[in-house]
């Protein structure tokens, strides 16, 4: 994942072998804010997050959106009448709200920034939660324990509500994918499952994380993320290999708590080390490529790490060869930390002698 964010700096999309889940795809994560908004009744965080998200349309344009998000979030949601729950109110009566954060940004102590807001803007702003409190009440009107069926047929009208149409940067196979799983759950979905709203979501996200889509439809044709099982089957110009630290290549072999050494001989199973071997050929295989690019992390999840014994082999054997590889790949690391190195800021000859009048 940190290699594909930082590869699309460069509007470059490297396809992963191992695939996303829907529930992190634009459209699955459209889907689980919608119900985390529902969920909190309309709390200020929510209703921020979801105003953020890329695919978020409400009938409008996604440059209208994001800038009536700015503006509401300078003249409601900054304000002492945003405070609590905005449920019944955006639902309800969102121009009794609106009124209400005009009245505190014409007082005397107001920001000047909600100073600035126009007339127009202010009714901007009251269409836009009428938009929300319309297009959200399949989902804010259920209350209490309902059946998955009726959970899910109010979620599916809320997304295709909010959401933008196909075309319009919403991704195909998302969409596919997110209207196979509300036919699938609405078909086989049992009187006696009842649901609240928060353990709805926590059943939907469960869901949709165990779905995993794999058609890149925007990959470079020339770029892959692969798993050492799909390795094995390609030829590479350049093959990088990444992740050569202790416990991730070679794993780290793991004991039975039931099955001790002898048993698992008795019955015939392989041995821990088994995989270690497997890492060590898939390895070998790697490095008989025209080029390869050696990389490790010094620290994982803030803790040092061991570097690979594969790698430490080769440093104790190659000796001046691996100097120089060594020398080479510095290279590459000088490229990487120059990005984002800022400009050198020229330092001052003389000392500031500031005299006021």
């Amino acid at each position: 994942r940190r290699v594909r964010a930082e590869l699309l700096r460069w509007g470059v999309d490297a396809e992963d072998s191992a695939g996303e889940p829907l529930s992190a795809s634009p459209i699955g994560t459209l889907a689980r804010l919608a119900i985390a908004y529902a969920a909190s009744k309309i709390e200020v965080a929510d209703l921020a997050a979801l105003l953020t998200h890329p695919l978020l349309r409400l009938g409008l344009s996604r440059e209208d959106v994001a800038r009536r998000a700015a503006l509401l979030e300078i003249g409601l949601l900054r304000s002492a009448s945003a405070a609590g729950c905005l449920a019944e109110r955006i639902v309800g009566e969102p121009s009794a709200l609106i009124a209400a954060a005009r009245d505190e940004a014409d007082s005397t102590f107001a920001h000047p920034a909600k100073k600035r807001i126009s007339a127009e803007e202010w009714a901007s702003l009251e269409d836009l939660l009428s938009r929300l409190g319309a297009q959200f009440a399949p989902l804010l009107n259920l209350r209490g324990k309902l059946t998955l069926y009726r959970w899910v047929a109010a979620h599916r009208d809320t997304v295709e509500a909010i959401a933008g149409a196909e075309g319009d940067g919403l991704e195909s196979e998302d969409r596919e994918a997110l209207d196979d799983l509300f036919d699938e759950l609405m078909q086989n979905a049992p009187d006696r499952m009842t649901f609240d709203v928060e353990s709805y979501g926590l059943f939907f996200a469960a869901v949709a994380r165990e779905i995993i889509l794999r058609g890149a439809m925007r990959a470079h044709p020339r770029l892959k993320i692969l798993g050492l099982l799909e390795a094995r089957l390609i030829d590479a110009d350049v093959m990088l290999l990444g992740g050569l630290d202790e416990t991730v290549w070679p794993p780290q072999a793991r004991a039975d708590a039931f099955l001790n050494r002898p048993m698992r001989a008795a019955l015939g199973l392989t041995p821990p080390e088994r995989k270690l071997g497997q890492t060590a050929h898939d390895f070998a295989q790697a490095m008989g490529k025209g080029k390869v690019i050696l990389s490790r992390a010094r620290k994982r999840d803030g803790a040092p790490v061991v570097a690979s014994r594969f790698l430490q082999r080769m440093a104790a054997l190659g000796d001046e060869k691996w100097k120089a590889c060594r020398e080479r790949g510095d290279f590459y690391l000088r490229l990487a930390r120059a990005i984002d190195r800022p400009p050198p800021v020229p330092a001052l000859n003389e000392r500031p002698l500031p005299r006021p009048p």
